[in-house]
């Protein structure tokens, strides 16, 4: 939904467009020479589900259909991150001074506020509406992954009755990625000041994205408004044949209606497959019931049957914090061993920091820390001594010699009248290091027992080394 712009469901589906990839395939290939290009025929066949058997009618020869895409992908043109497993897609949407948070017209996305509150939304493969990602019923303050003021329609109704494209106030916050395969998610919130919204809601989000796992993050939650509650949704969908029922600590839900306070060690799986983990901070509410909502371009009333989890921050929270772990492709049987692995002390994940300077959390899977610097940190563990300025830096230790190291800021440091020029991003390591091999755009330097680090972060571009010691 963060970047559905103005329409937020309609179909993200590129069959809308399919037929452009066969035809640019028949165009061919210029860097090969080859009269087909095969890569896009590959993704020809993949997306209209046309069988390697029908492919030489098409292109002239035996192709095989593409795979669907695996790995993490950064793009801070955008203020987003994707991250792919199997056939889920997680999209990490934020926003800043270069990115707006959502598009509100008079007559479109009237209740998009929310939009890209550090969104964090799984999408699997196939119908938008058969897995229950439909306007009816949908509650426009629980958009998954964001941390939000539940309010009633009329108050998050955009204050503008015509155009909103809201940036913020500082240029931090977005996505980086490290071996093409993890992923550092990063929401740095500071609300604006103008009618309906409460200027002093603040908020520090990040996930950090490896696998089939995702470790969520929030910290600093804090706002003045003692009305209404301030949520952390975990997810919401419609209730259809394809996402019904729900597992809660080991039992299949399917009685409707149905709620649940949850706490630290309860777990859960939605409709869709996906895992949830509940390991610190705010307790969790999880509902099957009926909404009642309201058209995004009408205003006119939708109801439907929806299944929906949140973390319950309270009224006026100050300083308020969460964490959690979502787990893709989740079954009872995975879930309940995370959940008796967590309780005996044994957790995939851990969190080294998490408040207004940084979040640093180390996945204990792979070996892969990353790192956001809200500011300027000096980290307390692992490999990182130093990181000067906001960035998101990620490390990956292979063995004990060997180190892979990414680096970037979000801030595409430009302005609407000047382009983005890159941004010099340092980093300290402790112990001398020496690239294995060299990146143009990555500076290595030794010194007294430590290694800078100088990435030139351009538009958000995530740059990365392999290190090894020096001996």
């Amino acid at each position: 939904m963060g970047l559905a712009g103005r329409h937020p469901f309609n179909s993200s589906s590129v069959k809308l467009f399919q037929d452009s990839f066969r035809w640019l395939a028949l165009t061919g290939n210029p860097q090969t020479g080859e009269k087909v290009d095969k890569d896009l025929a590959a993704i020809y066949l993949q997306i209209t589900r046309t069988p390697e058997s029908e492919s030489e009618a098409l292109f002239g020869q035996t192709i095989k259909p593409a795979s669907l895409p695996q790995g993490n992908w950064t793009f801070n043109g955008g203020a987003f991150g994707i991250h792919r497993f199997s056939d889920k897609m997680v999209t990490l949407k934020a926003y800043n001074s270069n990115v707006w948070s959502s598009e509100i017209y008079y007559a479109d996305n009237r209740y998009g506020r929310y939009q890209s509150h550090g969104a964090v939304q799984v999408l699997p493969y196939g119908s938008q509406k058969e897995i229950g990602f439909t306007q009816d019923g949908w509650d426009w303050n629980r958009n998954p992954g964001t941390t939000t003021i539940h309010l009633p329609l009329a108050e998050l109704d955009s204050p503008n009755p015509h155009t909103l494209m809201l940036r913020g106030d500082q240029p931090f916050s977005g996505h980086s990625s490290l071996a093409g395969k993890y992923g550092m998610f990063a929401f740095k919130f500071d609300a604006p000041s103008m009618p309906k919204f409460d200027s002093s809601f603040t908020a520090r989000k990040t996930a950090l994205e490896t696998e089939n796992r995702l470790v969520l993050l929030g910290s600093n939650i804090s706002n003045s408004t003692t009305k209404y509650p301030t949520e952390t949704t975990l997810f919401q969908h419609g209730i259809t044949d394809k996402a019904h029922a729900l597992w809660v600590n080991g039992e299949r839900i399917t009685a409707f209606p149905y709620q649940r306070t949850l706490g630290e060690g309860d777990w859960l799986i939605d409709g869709h497959g996906t895992g949830y983990l509940l390991t610190a901070g705010a307790k969790g509410e999880v509902r099957r019931q009926h909404q009642v909502s309201a058209n995004n371009k009408t205003r006119k009333p939708t109801e439907a049957d929806i299944s929906v989890a949140w973390l319950s921050h309270g009224k006026k929270p100050q300083d308020a914090e969460y964490e959690y772990l979502m787990v893709l492709e989740a079954t009872p049987g995975s879930m309940q061993q995370l959940a008796n692995d967590y309780r005996a002390g044994k957790k995939p994940y851990e969190v080294l920091r998490k408040d207004n300077v940084a979040h640093i959390v180390r996945d204990n899977v792979t070996q892969t820390i990353g790192y956001t610097a809200f500011s300027a940190v000096t980290p307390a563990d692992g490999v990182v001594k130093n990181i000067p300025q906001p960035a998101i830096i990620m490390t990956q230790s292979r063995g004990d010699k060997e180190l892979i190291v990414s680096g970037v800021t979000p801030d595409l440091n430009m302005t609407r009248t000047t382009a983005a020029t890159p941004v010099p991003i340092s980093v300290t390591l402790n112990g001398q290091w020496q690239a294995s091999a060299p990146n143009p755009q990555v500076s290595v330097r030794t010194a007294g027992g430590t290694t800078e680090l100088t990435f030139s972060s351009y538009f958000g571009i995530p740059q990365e080394i392999t290190l090894k010691q020096q001996p």
